[in-house]
């Protein structure tokens, strides 16, 4: 028995023309796989994103809170360190109402009082009320600084003990608290 050889034809069958032009696209499922998987990570991409938006939001709350602590703690420390007199109120209002009577060892307000060379009297009024630390020089009537979100370390924000004028306040950020303390005496005390 005799095997015939076998002819490999270089044309397509007739049928397989018609064929292949429908085979060459993708099947429903595998374009239901890819949107999925793109999907999924663009989901991923953009969780990514705010996230990193959000750790760079709150940097930035932390840093400004930081530098407006700082700036408040820096003021009170020269207020104290140049005033010729200080007192402490248990708040901006009693200093207001009667500076002489009203003085405490503990309170949420301190006044600071410099004479410059030329004989200009400048009172500076630092006071905590409604979770506001300001500063206000009381012979320009100024708010110079302002810091919100603030509340006191422990239970008043200045105190009094042998002499040494102390201050101790929080600034509440999205992500921590920050604590700043400041010390000093007056000029008469040194």
């Amino acid at each position: 028995m005799r095997l015939k050889p076998v002819r490999f034809s270089s044309s397509p069958r007739p049928g397989r023309a018609c064929e292949s032009r429908f085979n060459t696209g993708f099947t429903l499922l595998e374009a239901l796989a890819a949107i999925v998987l793109g999907a999924m990570i663009l989901t991923t991409s953009a969780l990514s994103f705010v996230c990193l938006l959000k750790r760079a939001w709150a940097r930035d709350m932390i840093a400004q809170a930081e530098s407006l602590g700082s700036r408040m703690s820096a003021s009170i420390t020269s207020a104290m360190k140049t005033s010729s007199a200080w007192s402490i109120y248990p708040d901006g209002q009693s200093y207001l109402a009667d500076p002489v009577n009203n003085v405490s060892s503990q309170g949420n307000a301190l006044v600071c009082q410099t004479t410059t060379a030329s004989g200009q009297t400048i009172i500076v009024l630092f006071s905590y009320q409604n979770g506001r630390l300001t500063r206000s020089d009381l012979s320009a009537s100024d708010t110079t600084i302002s810091v919100s979100n603030c509340t006191p370390a422990s239970g008043y924000v200045f105190n009094q003990n042998a002499g040494l004028v102390s201050g101790s306040f929080e600034i509440q950020t999205p992500v921590e608290r920050l604590t700043f303390d400041v010390y000093g005496t007056s000029l008469r005390m040194r």
